[in-house]
């Protein structure tokens, strides 16, 4: 059985258990330190924002 979950990889690990958000843009942002990763979720392995 497959997954309904995609992986996606990120600079480093998430600082805070709050540290995701999705956006009414239907975007994901992850917070790593002082760094925050835009994702989109149609698109997990291609390009995101830094």
């Amino acid at each position: 059985m497959s997954s309904r979950f995609q992986a996606a990889s990120l600079v480093a690990s998430p600082s805070y258990p709050n540290a995701v958000a999705w956006s009414d843009e239907n975007l994901v942002a992850v917070a790593s330190g002082n760094i925050v990763t835009i994702l989109n979720p149609a698109k997990p392995f291609g390009p995101r924002g830094l």
